[in-house]
């Protein structure tokens, strides 16, 4: 949804739209705290951190490679999921790659290779650029959110982190989910032990909030492996319609309430403001429900 779209429904819901009463100066102001708010409760603006690959560039073309060709692509640690596709001219150089999927838990020893089944083609050399890698230091037990924040914004729209949901990082060829803990066990159980305990990652507490938020991991990384962060995020702010919206579909609609709710609250009509505050929460239950379908079990259990 854009700046003008929202400013439109706003406009409608206060009967105001010449902006009479209403400046739009101001009118975009309370959009972008509404924006926030619906963000942040709702926890609807999800970002994955983890490596991806953002293309493949063809160095050298190669030779003689035949149509059943594909891609090879090697992860470093624990990378899985990428799918991209060469394109060949009619000598077999390749002369191009067309991504398919950008896969997740990439990092900068990510390869990628031309495979030939036939063994016909020769030469073709390909150089992958992975974005947002997110990898453990050895020796280091605290991540920040804002580290991590160059990362997320790689998604239009996002501004930064503001929570994480779960962390899975990977042990070799495996990607475990991580266990997480309250700060009050982590800090009693698992921080006595970190002068020196250094293995693979087995569990994880968050400390602080927002800006200021971290992650906390335990044993101490004695590994770079990589990591994925399932994050959920503020949004930039609107200032105009060139600016992309992160906030999906249902959420956007509970968005122009809460701004005329704050509109109508600066202009003293506080009946009307909890008539809109209360439409508001009603758009943001429907978000809810849209958002959250029943979970049909697997009737075959485990096996």
């Amino acid at each position: 949804m854009t700046l003008n779209a929202y400013l439109a429904a706003v406009q409608r819901l206060l009967h105001d739209p010449q902006a009479q009463y209403y400046s739009v100066a101001d009118l975009t102001a309370d959009i972008n705290t509404a924006r926030g708010q619906v963000a942040i409760e709702s926890q609807s603006v999800r970002v994955l951190i983890s490596g991806y690959i953002g293309s493949i560039a063809v160095t050298t073309p190669g030779i003689g490679y035949s149509a059943q060709t594909t891609i090879s692509v090697a992860g470093g640690s624990g990378g899985q999921g990428a799918v991209f596709t060469p394109t060949f001219d009619g000598t077999g150089a390749c002369t191009g790659v067309i991504p398919v999927a950008p896969g997740s838990g990439y990092d900068n020893l990510t390869t990628a290779v031309l495979s030939d089944p036939t063994g016909a083609g020769s030469g073709g050399v390909l150089l992958p650029t992975v974005l947002g890698q997110n990898l453990l230091v050895v020796g280091q037990e605290v991540y920040t959110f804002a580290s991590r924040n160059a990362a997320a914004q790689l998604t239009p729209g996002v501004s930064a982190i503001q929570g994480v949901f779960s962390i899975a990082a990977s042990w070799g060829s495996s990607k475990p989910t991580l266990g997480r803990k309250s700060w009050g066990q982590f800090q009693a159980k698992y921080r006595a032990w970190s002068n020196g305990w250094l293995n693979n990652p087995a569990v994880w507490a968050q400390y602080a909030q927002g800006a200021l938020g971290s992650v906390y991991l335990a044993p101490i990384p004695s590994s770079p492996f990589s990591m994925d962060w399932d994050t959920f995020c503020t949004p930039i702010p609107l200032n105009s319609d060139v600016d992309p919206e992160a906030i999906p579909y249902p959420w956007t609609d509970a968005v122009p309430y809460y701004a005329a709710y704050l509109a109508l609250s600066n202009a003293q009509r506080k009946a009307d403001a909890a008539d809109k505050f209360a439409e508001y929460s009603m758009f943001m239950r429907r978000g809810r429900a849209m958002s959250e379908t029943p979970f049909i079990p697997d009737q075959y259990g485990d096996d």
